[in-house]
């Protein structure tokens, strides 16, 4: 991938100048930064992109523990995290942190450079709505993780401590900027090219993209906002969603080096002796109970020739148990922010809470689980025999929620931060019930505490943050407005 070394060399200088350091001081993020005379959007764009998919896709502790905390991995030695104790390494800090200071921030001067130098009127257009685009995906990470978030004021130069904007304002925004995004896509004209490493800058892509994402967020409101939802839904489905794996939106990678290869790879394959994560043993069981698949494509045999996984928050000995496919641990696999699989399980969603997005949850159902399968590299006629034969998954709408909640927590295998949203916004798998961690603290947690360096740096609007959360205390058991 030549443009990609050309363009990631460009964003390394861009990063430097557009992230801050880990002193400590987030009212930091809110400054523009005064040396973009000589940036390229280009390469701040990608750096953007990257840095959104490279948070998203992570691994690292103390940034994105959500694949253990959903159980489709868990931790053999440092088992903090496994365990709800997210102070541990700081990962409210590391999560906020990087889509503030690494992917928004690049995202907001690539818009403005363009802004200021792109002269084709179609493709600046464009341009600034799929920029636009990628900050919808981050703000809506931010807060669907904590809840009230810095919005409206974030990243602005006049606001070195901005309020947080409270969490059902900023979705329902969230929806009316992927409308405006729609509008302003238009075909006829170019956009980023070899700067954008999902779609090759290619706007129907992008359409697709916005279109599912709208639905995505939809389906988010269906408890909360009914009404919303089923018509932001129908929009979207109307507007034209993902109909196969070839829209998926993969963040590619080229395995030159650590820097340009997938996050997973980075933690649990560049470093020998990295065995501090392993499959967590209530996904194995799963996978096992249901004769699914995906096992032998996700998980290689363990040493007694079997499949196992770990105990969720006990001490593990990573040489017994099965360990990451070689599919999985490939440098250059890309990090999936949204793929076809999800989007057939939100249509299956969608029909079992009787919106009319044509065909039935059951049809979807199994479109879904065929599309995860077939990511995974398995064959379509595994796939088939699964759906049709295997009695544990056969769809009833009298079970919609735990069915679908299964499915799509097994092919959220590699997206553990929709895993474990899924898991509170379906309730499925219920981990309190069914997997507590050996030595739990408290319960699943349903949502991020705030950095606590926003207590020191921002205090006022953090403490009128705190002061709208349920129960009013900064905790990790305080539910979501969408779930409450």
């Amino acid at each position: 991938m030549k443009n990609l070394h050309y363009y990631l060399s460009l964003a390394a200088v861009a990063l430097g100048v557009t992230t801050v350091s880990c002193s400590g001081d987030l009212t930091d993020l809110n400054n523009d930064p005064k040396s973009y005379v000589n940036a390229q959007p280009g390469a701040l764009f990608l750096s953007g992109q990257k840095s959104l998919a490279d948070t998203y896709g992570s691994a690292a502790v103390g940034v994105a523990p959500f694949r253990v905390l959903a159980q489709s991995w868990t931790q053999n030695t440092y088992i903090n995290e496994a365990n709800y104790n997210l102070a541990s390494a700081d990962a409210p800090f590391g999560w906020w942190r990087d889509l503030y200071t690494k992917a928004l921030s690049n995202l907001k001067q690539a818009k403005i450079i363009y802004e200021e130098e792109e002269t084709d009127a179609g493709a600046l257009k464009n341009n600034l709505a799929i920029i636009d685009l990628l900050e919808v995906y981050t703000y809506y990470l931010l807060v669907n993780t904590y809840g009230n978030i810095p919005y409206s004021e974030a990243l602005q130069n006049s606001t070195p401590f901005p309020r947080y904007d409270n969490a059902r304002t900023v979705v329902l925004d969230l929806l009316r900027r992927l409308d405006d995004d729609l509008a302003a896509l238009d075909v006829s004209y170019g956009s980023l090219g070899a700067a954008d490493q999902i779609y090759n800058g290619n706007v129907g892509k992008w359409r697709k993209f916005a279109a599912t994402l709208k639905l995505k967020v939809a389906l988010l409101l269906a408890d909360a906002e009914p009404q919303v939802a089923s018509a932001k839904a129908l929009e979207a489905v109307a507007t034209g969603v993902f109909t196969s794996n070839d829209d998926n939106a993969l963040f590619k990678y080229d395995g030159a080096n650590a820097t340009n290869s997938n996050p997973v790879w980075q933690v649990v394959a560049q470093t020998a002796s990295n065995k501090n994560h392993s499959p967590a043993g209530f996904f194995i069981s799963t996978l096992t109970q249901f004769n699914d698949p995906r096992l032998r494509l996700l998980f290689t045999q363990d040493a007694a020739t079997g499949y196992s996984g770990g105990i969720a928050g006990a001490i593990n000995n990573f040489d017994d148990l099965s360990q990451f496919s070689a599919f999985w641990l490939n440098a250059k696999l890309p990090v999936n922010l949204l793929d076809y699989s999800e989007t057939e399980f939100l249509l299956a969603e969608a029909a079992a809470r009787s919106i009319a997005v044509g065909g039935t949850a059951e049809e979807h159902y199994k479109k879904a689980i065929k599309a995860s399968i077939l990511y995974w590299g398995g064959a379509a006629s595994d796939a088939d025999t699964y759906i049709a034969t295997e009695t544990a998954i056969q769809y009833n709408p009298a079970n919609w929620k735990r069915l679908i909640g299964y499915q799509q927590w097994i092919a959220f295998a590699d997206r553990g931060w929709d895993a474990w949203t899924n898991i509170r916004r379906l309730g499925y798998p219920d981990i309190d019930a069914v997997s507590p961690p050996a030595d739990a603290n408290g319960n699943l947690p349903r949502r991020f505490n705030y950095p606590p360096v926003e207590q020191t740096s921002n205090p006022d609007n953090w403490a009128a943050a705190v002061a709208n959360i349920s129960g009013k205390q900064d905790v990790t058991g305080a539910k979501l407005f969408w779930e409450e």
